[in-house]
């Protein structure tokens, strides 16, 4: 049985999880750019497996954060 939420306690949690869509978003940014450089530097270097890896999973996970963050906003 749940307890009914008050007017006050719900705004607070819609607040809050709008904050984290905020940070999740600059976060997704920043993570896929950081990615992206990886992984360019890691094809400039050859025999550099370590940095495409890194690189491509950087830019993925930044790109899946962003797109998770425009879900959630529509």
């Amino acid at each position: 049985m749940k307890a009914k939420l008050s007017d006050e306690e719900i705004d607070r949690r819609i607040e809050r999880f709008r904050k984290t869509l905020r940070y999740r978003k600059i976060t997704g940014i920043v993570l896929a750019v950081a990615g992206f450089a990886l992984l360019a530097l890691g094809l400039l270097t050859p025999g550099d497996v370590f940095l495409k890896i890194n690189g491509a999973f950087c830019l993925s996970y930044g790109l899946f954060m962003r797109w998770q963050v425009a879900k959630y906003e529509k």
